[in-house]
């Protein structure tokens, strides 16, 4: 590579870096339910006036929660809105378990989350529970709205399900959300609460489940497009994809799945959780063999992967047993796989693109997209996303979309390739099928000049006794018998060419025994500028197009008319023939009446007549379709 060449491509790597900066930048204070501007609790209070709800009719409850440990409390636990348990504030998301210190060592247990609101009496609100896990509780005021399992530690049941509901406000209203969890990584209340107006907080749940909805939609849409082309074109990357955009739905569909059911931690969360390793399990099969990675790398970067894989559906299935040193273990185990991953990706695609693999180019920019977004996340923890996804969940879409790309390169000059190849096929078939008729011809005529020169011995010893014996009347007789019966090769050369009139001679042949009337008239010179494959593939091409038409014809009179001269070094052809088909275009190609798409036989003779400078012309009617090519 030249240093012009080096210097742009570090130029645009930095544009990558810094495009993709940008973006997760913009994603982290514009679509961040931690930095979105609203009004937050403070010391367990959230005071709103009907002002407030009016400017800001959508607010995320991030933080300033009363957190009870330990315990379970219910309304008449409170005396006056107090209550004499320990408690501390806390923000949503600040810890993922209930060993808050990370001294007990066990993250299971139970807590009570708290929240007083300070709204105008009568207000109509509304609120969104995410998924809780995984039994609670929810109180408004005095009165139970719903449960989901049973946090009950004696009669404990593990159930999840995200809750849309509506209350009106007393003047102080309090929510209380009453949680155990023995059965899942996650505990408690690990997403922050939507509330608000009832349109607002309905409009953010319909268009965070839409765009969810029509994601999904789509990834399983290119799964099965995948699919299908991987089976039918015995393409074992396609298969890889489709299994990818499988893995991709099954990781993102599970706020649908929990919207509308309530739902047993496991085994569900495990198969969230394996899919999201299975994601990178695919990436690494496709990047291996997208950027021709050797085969013993490759083997061991996916055989990690794999493991993975394994790893955290074995971690979620035993998350009942988990210790808090066990789950530190496997974050720090998770963060190692990470970084493995990334400058594996950025690595093996280095080494393409300086072999000159030109896959691997968009394949590259994909990579840094992604890699800055592990970057990113690290920098930015505090991201809960408004809609859509997390920073991995956009950096692994756009490494996805590049892939894509990739993949549908390769596919499109596979299917040009199996194009071409049908095409050679079909013209070598046809001119083994002319060769064997010609062959067979050949063979009929030496056998009949070893018989004629077998018989003319005899012919000359009966010739020579009637000369002897003066038996000239005789002999005038068996000449005429003799000169009758030696005339019986009615065969005639159609055209000078030997290679054209093997084709005219075979198609001659085929057309008699298929009652289609050919007339012939080809003035043409025994040697023509042009290869034998190119007169092959103009004759051939035309000639079996019109024998395709006239037998498909189904009434009236069957013909094909050929007239080729050779004039001005020029080579002029015209054939024309009757047909009864409907025939279709497609800006201004002619489609094919035996397959979808172009038809193959006219599209060889104009890439042929545009290579040699030619000139091809056609006219249709309602009962005859004719080709003029000038050479």
């Amino acid at each position: 590579m030249t240093r012009k060449q080096i210097i742009s491509g570090i130029c645009l790597m930095l544009a990558v870096i810094l495009i993709a900066s940008g973006s997760y930048l913009f994603l982290y204070h514009f679509n961040n339910k931690y930095t979105r501007p609203s009004l937050q609790p403070a010391n367990g209070l959230l005071v709103l006036s009907e002002e407030d709800l009016a400017a800001q009719p959508l607010t995320f409850l991030t933080s300033g929660w009363a957190y009870y440990p330990d315990v379970l409390l219910t309304p008449a636990d409170f005396d006056n809105q107090t209550s004499n348990h320990y408690m501390i504030y806390t923000e949503i998301g600040q810890y993922s378990h209930f060993d808050l210190t990370g001294n007990d060592q066990l993250p299971h247990g139970s807590a009570t989350y708290a929240l007083w609101l300070s709204l105008p009496p009568g207000t109509v609100c509304a609120l969104e529970l995410p998924e809780i896990f995984s039994s609670c509780n929810v109180y408004i005021d005095d009165h139970l709205i719903f449960r989901t399992g049973n946090p009950d530690p004696s009669a404990y049941k593990a159930r999840t399900q995200e809750h849309f509901l509506t209350f009106t406000s007393t003047g102080n209203t309090r929510i209380l959300l009453s949680v155990s969890d023995y059965s899942h990584y996650y505990s408690g209340l690990t997403y922050p609460p939507a509330f608000g107006t009832p349109e607002a907080v309905s409009r953010y749940q319909n268009l965070r489940l839409g765009i969810c909805m029509a994601a999904d939609a789509l990834a399983l849409l290119i799964a099965l497009l995948a699919f299908y082309l991987g089976f039918r074109m015995h393409y074992k990357n396609a298969l890889c994809f489709g299994g990818l955009c499988l893995a991709m739905v099954g990781f993102t569909s599970y706020p649908l799945i929990h919207t509308f059911f309530e739902l047993p931690v496991f085994p569900l969360y495990a198969m969230e959780l394996f899919c999201g390793y299975l994601i990178p399990f695919f990436v690494l099969l496709l990047h291996n063999q997208i950027c021709e990675t050797d085969r013993r790398p490759s083997m061991i970067s996916q055989y990690l992967a794999l493991f993975f894989c394994l790893l955290s559906f074995g971690y979620s299935a035993c998350a009942p047993m988990l210790t808090t040193g066990l789950m530190q273990v496997f974050s720090g185990l998770v963060f190692t796989y990470k970084v493995f991953l990334v400058l594996w990706l950025l690595i093996t695609a280095s080494l393409a693109f300086k072999r000159q693999t030109p896959e691997s180019v968009p394949l590259f920019y994909g990579d840094l997209f992604y890699a800055t977004s592990f970057f990113w996340d690290l920098l930015l923890p505090k991201f809960e996303p408004v809609y859509g996804g997390w920073f991995s969940e956009w950096g692994t879409s756009l490494l996805l979309l590049m892939i894509l790309y990739t993949l549908w390169n390769d596919l499109v000059k596979a299917y040009s390739f199996r194009l071409t190849f049908s095409e050679e096929q079909r013209q070598l078939t046809r001119q083994i099928a002319i060769q064997k008729t010609h062959y067979q011809d050949l063979s009929d005529r030496i056998e009949e000049t070893v018989r004629i020169r077998h018989d003319f011995r005899h012919h000359m010893q009966l010739l020579n006794t009637l000369v002897e014996e003066g038996e000239y009347e005789k002999l005038k007789d068996y000449l005429k018998d003799y000169r009758i019966a030696s005339n019986t090769d009615n065969r005639t050369v159609l055209c000078r060419n030997l290679i054209i009139d093997a084709i005219l001679q075979y198609y001659n042949t085929r057309c008699q025994q298929n009652h289609i009337d050919l007339s012939v008239h080809a003035e043409l010179p025994a040697e023509l500028p042009y290869s034998d494959t190119d007169l092959s593939i103009l004759f051939g091409n035309l000639l079996e197009n019109a024998f395709e038409a006239c037998t498909s014809q189904i009434n009236g009179r069957k013909y094909i008319r050929l007239q080729a001269g050779w004039q001005r070094e020029k080579l002029c052809l015209r054939v024309e023939n009757s047909h009864s088909n409907q025939i279709h275009t497609h800006k201004g190609r002619y489609l094919s009446t035996k397959h979808d798409g172009d038809g193959i036989g006219t599209q060889s003779v104009r890439a042929l007549t545009e290579r040699l400078n030619g000139q091809i012309k056609f006219d249709v009617t309602d009962n005859t379709f004719r080709v003029s090519v000038i050479l």
